[in-house]
């Protein structure tokens, strides 16, 4: 039995650091799709990166996944795929997919490249 799940991660907020990521325990899952939405940053250009990062035996974050581009130098919707499976290539509303195994437990974030004011909203949806 697949483990579907819609998390509201970060509610569309404005920040200015990396906020605390979330824990997510995702038993039975194929994939991850990881939905960021910008609609407002101020007039700095660092981005925002999503992360998702495991864990290992003694505690430490281990980062697995960051986006291979920055998104937020300007407002609009990032798309990511993370699934073990081969995928399509990103085309169309879809920004990045990445085939990688999915681990039991993992962790999302969002790393700001500068201290710009960004408001945004994560998402991800587990299938």
């Amino acid at each position: 039995m697949i483990d579907r799940q819609r998390i509201d991660v970060f509610p569309l907020l404005a920040r200015t650091t990396d906020p605390a990521s979330v824990k997510v325990d995702a038993r039975c899952i194929s994939g991850i799709i990881i939905y960021l939405s910008v609609t407002a940053r101020g007039a700095a250009s660092g981005g925002l990166t999503p992360r998702i990062s495991g864990r290992d035996a003694v505690g430490n974050k281990i980062a697995f996944w960051t986006a291979a581009a920055a998104l937020a130098t300007a407002s609009g919707q990032a798309v990511y795929i993370i699934s073990p499976h081969t995928l399509s290539a990103a085309s169309g509303p879809i920004t990045e997919v990445l085939q990688r195994p999915i681990p039991r437990e993992f962790f999302v974030d969002v790393a700001h490249g500068d201290s710009t004011s960004y408001t945004y909203a994560l998402t991800i949806e587990t299938y």
